[in-house]
């Protein structure tokens, strides 16, 4: 794994979905598919597969993005997710992000990185492993760690979690759109 950043997600194992896995006509049809567009393309199916993966990372990392600028997950707002900010904390806010979760300055979501790493090139969404918020001076992965889990004083907001699971439950969609618009 790469020293360098700190996993979040593994899309490797986010990518649970296989489209050939039962026998059914709508798979078989999906196999040929994926077969055929693997024979056009002189590459094989896991390949094919592992493509799809890196399309995944960036949908993952463009919904987080867009949940923290939305003030949404799916489309359940925030607000209505988690217990509102404490009114020491929120004063101490940006004024125009006061009342949001997830955003002070907007730094913690510009550092999310998709990246390769390990012996086999696993595909990763995280964070620089050094990178300090400029505000407080402590290291992202914590603070990432305190929001997703939470601490003794401060509720769980989890964000990652519940938007990799509304990802792995649509993965057939997203395989579809995958398939259809983005491989064509």
């Amino acid at each position: 794994m790469n020293r360098s950043h700190l996993p979040l997600i593994n899309i490797n194992s986010v990518v649970t979905y296989n489209p050939l896995s039962k026998n059914t006509s709508k798979n078989r049809y999906r196999l040929d598919k994926i077969s055929d567009l693997a024979n056009q393309e002189n590459i094989d199916v896991d390949d094919l597969l592992k493509d799809f993966a890196i399309y995944l990372s960036n949908v993952i990392k463009l919904r987080l993005q867009n949940a923290v600028k939305k003030q949404k997950i799916g489309n359940k707002p925030m607000k209505n997710l988690y217990k509102p900010l404490s009114p020491s904390y929120a004063k101490r806010k940006t004024p125009k992000n006061k009342d949001k979760f997830w955003i002070d300055t907007g730094f913690i979501i510009k550092n999310l990185r998709v990246y390769r790493a390990g012996r086999y090139g696993d595909i990763y969404i995280g964070f620089p492993r050094n990178v300090r918020h400029p505000k407080s001076k402590t290291r992202l992965y914590k603070i990432i760690m305190w929001l997703e889990r939470g601490t003794k004083k401060q509720p769980a907001r989890p964000l990652i979690k519940p938007t990799v699971v509304l990802v792995s439950k649509n993965i057939a969609v997203y395989f579809n759109h995958y398939m259809t618009n983005i491989r064509k």
